[in-house]
Order: C-alpha cells, then sequence, then structure tokens
C-alpha cells in the first residue's frame, strides 16, 4: 500500500474468547492493507484471554481492558472512543478475514464514494464446508436483512452516528445499521471476504433458539418508521404462536416431518386463533413503546411474557417478522 492509503481501525471486542481470539487476531494482522491500527477490548475475561493479548509485540495493536464485563455494545464504544482511522469496522473474536478483506472495502468506498460498504461472506459450521452467503445488492431497512458481517464506514458515519445502544440488545448492530441508513449511502460489494465461526459458544448460537433478536428487529424497524404499527403487531402476534407451538411436542414433530409451508400455515391459524387474547395486549405494549413510555428492553421483557421461550430441544425456525 501506499503512504497516503486510508487509516482503518478495527475494533475487536472479546470476552473469555481464548479459544479462537489468536486467529481473529491474526487475521487483522496479515491484511494486505498495512494502514491500520487493532483495537483490543477485553470485556473482563477470566479465562487465558488476557495472557494471550499480553503475548503481542506488533505497534499496531493495542489492548483496552474492562475490570468487569460491561456487554458488547459498551466494548465497541470503548474501542471505537480511542480510534483514530479514516475507516473503522469491528469483528468478533471467534471470526475472522480474508487478507485483502479491508484494502477491497476501503477501495470500494473511495471509489464508489459511498460512506458505509458491506460484503458477502462465508459461514462456518463445525464438521461441514464453510457456506457462501450472499447477501442482497441493496440494504432495505424494511425487509429485516442486516448487513451481515463484514463492512466498513467512514470516520465521518462515526462521528454523526454516534454509539452503540445497550438498550437495543441483541439487536444493537442492527440498530446501528439503520440509523447509518437513515443518513448515509450504503453500497454492497458482491465478494466474500470473511469467515463467520457458528459454535456452540458463539453468540450467535447462544440467542438462536431466543425470540429477542427478532423481537428486537421489529422494535427498532416500527421505531425508525421501516414497519407500520398494524404490521409490527402482525408480525409479533405471527412470533407469540409460533413459540406457543414450539412448547408442543406435537407440533414440532409435525414441523420436522413436514414442509415448511405447512408449519407456517399452522402458526398463521393459532395465531388468528388467540388474536382476541393477545392483540389487545401487544396493541398496548406497543403504544407505550410509540409513545415513549417504555425502552426497547422494557418492550422486549413485556412481549416475551405473553408466551414462554420454547425449550431449547425445539429448534423450530420461527416466521419471518412483520412484513
Amino acid at each position: 500500500m501506499s503512504v497516503s492509503a486510508p487509516m482503518i481501525s478495527v475494533v475487536l471486542p472479546t470476552f473469555n474468547g481464548s479459544r479462537y481470539v489468536r486467529e481473529a487476531i491474526a487475521s487483522v494482522l496479515a491484511q494486505t492493507h498495512q494502514a491500520l491500527e487493532l483495537i483490543v477490548v477485553d470485556d473482563g475475561s477470566t479465562d487465558d484471554t488476557p495472557s494471550i493479548l499480553a503475548s503481542y509485540a506488533d505497534s499496531r495493536m493495542r489492548v483496552i481492558r474492562h475490570p468487569q464485563n460491561a456487554g458488547l455494545p459498551t466494548a465497541l464504544n470503548t474501542g471505537f472512543a480511542s480510534a483514530i482511522g479514516d475507516f473503522v469496522t469491528w469483528t468478533s473474536d471467534d471470526n475472522y478475514y480474508v487478507p485483502e478483506a479491508l484494502e477491497v472495502m476501503a477501495a470500494h468506498a473511495l471509489a464508489s464514494q459511498s460512506d458505509c460498504v458491506y460484503t458477502d461472506y462465508f459461514e462456518c459450521a463445525p464438521g461441514a464446508p464453510p457456506r457462501l452467503v450472499s447477501l442482497p445488492p441493496r440494504f432495505d431497512p424494511k425487509s429485516g436483512v442486516t448487513l451481515g458481517a463484514c463492512f466498513l464506514y467512514a470516520r465521518a458515519v462515526m462521528t454523526e452516528v454516534g454509539a452503540y445502544d445497550p438498550d437495543t440488545v441483541p439487536a444493537e448492530d442492527y440498530d446501528y445499521w439503520l440509523r447509518i441508513a437513515a443518513r448515509y449511502s450504503i453500497a454492497h460489494i458482491n465478494q466474500p471476504l470473511y469467515y463467520y465461526r457458528l459454535h456452540p459458544q458463539s453468540l450467535t448460537a447462544q440467542t438462536a433458539a431466543s425470540y429477542a433478536p427478532r423481537i428486537m428487529n421489529i422494535l427498532l424497524r416500527l421505531r425508525y418508521g421501516h414497519l407500520s404499527a398494524s404490521q409490527a403487531r402482525t408480525g409479533l402476534l405471527l412470533m407469540l404462536a409460533t413459540r406457543r407451538l414450539e412448547r408442543r411436542p406435537i407440533a414440532v414433530l409435525i414441523h420436522r416431518a413436514s414442509s415448511g409451508w405447512l408449519w407456517r400455515r399452522l402458526v398463521r391459524l393459532c395465531s388468528l386463533a388467540r388474536r382476541p387474547h393477545d392483540g389487545p395486549l401487544v396493541d398496548s405494549i406497543l403504544a407505550q413503546f410509540l409513545d415513549g413510555g417504555a425502552s426497547c428492553q422494557q418492550t422486549l421483557a413485556a412481549i416475551q411474557s405473553l408466551a414462554p421461550e420454547a425449550p431449547a430441544s425445539s429448534q423450530v425456525p420461527p416466521s419471518q417478522p412483520g412484513s
């Protein structure tokens, strides 16, 4: 790279990430784009992560440690507060870049004059070959689809959009994309530049059986005007119906033995049957949320209280939220 290459700040939050964090760090330090800084935020790890981080002597890498675990949004905010790059991004402690990822993203952002870029990526599950995940060519806030795991945005975007919001956990990244989309241009790079690891200890796996991310997805689209109250209501009622069905062994057997179409039909019928009971409650919860009388976390908890989470053994995919 030339001496005029833009500086890129990569924030890497980690909490007890000793199993994979070396690979994540190596993938950043081995980038073909060398004008970079790596800011590792150790969010109160209690395993071998601190000693692993202390073993590095690369001048491009620095470590900030939280004395106690503060959560992903706070760790990200800590890292970005000290970032000096012209472009910024963050990566997880269990994922890794292809060597040219930062170079390709920065070049595309500059050539297309885009404020934010995102790329396709590979999903890696134990014992399986990597699976290509191709994202839509345009980020549509109404769809509920995120920017994925590999992205880069200009420093001006970070300055204007501000901090990650702990109130929007577990969809703080999606909240950030919606805030970017409201002000800035976003471009897709049709090239896989990242490996997204699936394993039992990942945040993705820990929330896979939970409806919290999908409920928050609906609430955020409602908050920013990408869903109407009626559409949000329909999506939440379908979600509640799915959660109840997942607690019935016979329904789970039907799903596993039949087509997705039959399961969706069953969910919709259950939703229609429950609307006289759930509908007014959901309406009241959403009205309070829209009036500013309840935070995202309070609204999430209120929706979750209407139907218990399914047992971990019933891994039934839910209906697509809201539309």
